[in-house]
């Protein structure tokens, strides 16, 4: 359509103006495709890929006011993240993924030292404690990534 709101035919375009047009369709294809239709009526869009892209976001990613509710939610979460009595260690430490997952999905972010920390000080010390206290007095502590001191509690 042009500025007036009037069908123009495709063999008038321009050879820029078929470009866009022939990528327009194919992405908003590439979005009908990848997204399930129940959801697709759902969004307000006007059709465009851009609109649909742009309802999408605003749908899954949440409003910028959703956003900074869950980025205060989950930091509130990982300062009170604890082991619960009844759980096992492998049972904390999956919980706590999932907790890391949904901070860094909201561009939440910690050093490797307070993430292994808070670990750290989750784990019930009746069990933990001399194990911990051993390994934070090894010169090499100070270097372990979370990934390589999960290892070490596993095993």
């Amino acid at each position: 359509m042009n500025d007036d709101e009037e069908i123009i035919a495709i063999k008038d375009l321009s050879a820029e103006e078929k470009k866009k047009y022939k990528d327009e369709k194919m992405m908003t294809s590439l979005l009908h495709q990848a997204v399930k239709e129940d959801i697709l009526v759902l969004l307000q869009h006007n059709g465009t890929a851009y609109s649909i892209w742009k309802a999408l976001k605003s749908k899954f990613v949440g409003s910028k006011e959703m956003i900074k509710n869950k980025k205060s939610l989950l930091k509130k979460e990982f300062d009170l993240f604890r082991g619960l009595r009844t759980e096992s260690t492998k049972q904390i430490i999956e919980r706590y993924c999932i907790l890391l997952v949904n901070m860094k999905r909201v561009s939440i972010t910690k050093n490797n030292e307070e993430l292994i920390e808070k670990l750290a000080d989750a784990l019930p010390h009746e069990t933990w404690g001399t194990y911990l206290m051993m390994l934070r007095n090894k010169k090499d502590f100070s270097n372990l990534t979370l990934s390589k001191f999960i290892e070490k509690l596993e095993a």
